[in-house]
């Protein structure tokens, strides 16, 4: 018996194109909860740019968000940070600042820019639309005095990239876009977000069921109890899960509950 299910938001929840939200997948979250199984998040997304359509239609339980590196309950209330050292803070404050890269760090309330406002807010601005996400720290850069942060965005010129990579060993840096990184730990995945969920909740890996379709969400369909892969996932997803579902477009949520006799 499953007793969490863990779903990515972009491309299975949700459309990818049209962000379309299906009323079938609404459906098969609601009776997931009527059955008392949990249900929750799993994003590449910070905790506080979570998709507005999902969250005004369910009442998700957690979140695992920013690829593992912070979970917490439906309640906004913080159950695991894979916090960054303050040494570490200052010393990416320092490098970045006198080489002229951009530099974001994800806090649990928004995102705060150290150094390179302009280029990184155009591109919050373009993926997502919105920048009230985003707080100037150039003049101060000492939010983390206040709490640490748990992964970091930068702009990095590309005669850098490999300098940085050698310098800060225990990251993985992660292009969205050219010259665009997300950097965090390189031991945090979706899964060990999930893996400090269930300690938190005393729940077996073996008694979760999660849904993605990308990249990153492979080692999640590898160590949870059952790993669904949607129909138009990336192969490398396909080839790990347990079970390949129809698309986000296609009920695919709704026919794997139905298939696996969750709903």
């Amino acid at each position: 018996m499953y007793r969490l299910a863990v779903f990515d938001v972009d491309g299975t929840l949700v459309s990818r194109e049209k962000r379309v939200l299906l009323d079938s997948t609404l459906e098969a979250l609601s009776k997931l909860k009527e059955r008392g199984i949990r249900i929750a998040i799993s994003s590449g997304r910070p905790p506080f740019a979570m998709e507005k359509s999902l969250l005004e239609k369910i009442d998700f339980d957690y979140f695992v968000c920013s690829n593992g590196t912070y979970v917490m309950d439906g309640d906004r209330q913080e159950l695991y940070r894979a916090e960054i050292a303050k040494e570490t803070v200052e010393e990416l404050r320092k490098d970045f600042t006198a080489n002229d890269d951009a530099l974001l760090f994800q806090f649990e309330d928004k995102s705060y820019i150290y150094h390179g406002f302009k280029r990184i807010s155009s591109m919050i601005d373009r993926c997502l639309g919105r920048l009230d996400l985003l707080e100037d720290e150039r003049e101060t850069q000492d939010r983390h005095e206040r709490s640490l942060p748990y992964e970091a965005v930068s702009v990095i010129a590309k005669e850098r990239l490999e300098a940085y990579k050698k310098k800060y060993a225990d990251f993985v840096f992660v292009e969205f876009m050219e010259d665009h990184y997300d950097f965090f730990f390189k031991h945090c995945n979706k899964a060990t977000g999930v893996q400090a969920l269930c300690e938190k909740l005393h729940i077996p890996m073996e008694e979760v069921i999660c849904f993605g379709d990308a990249l990153n969400d492979i080692e999640m369909l590898e160590q949870c109890g059952c790993g669904v892969a949607m129909g138009d996932a990336h192969e490398q997803a396909k080839n790990v899960a347990d079970y390949i579902t129809s698309s986000s477009e296609e009920d695919g949520i709704y026919r794997a509950c139905i298939h696996f006799h969750l709903i």
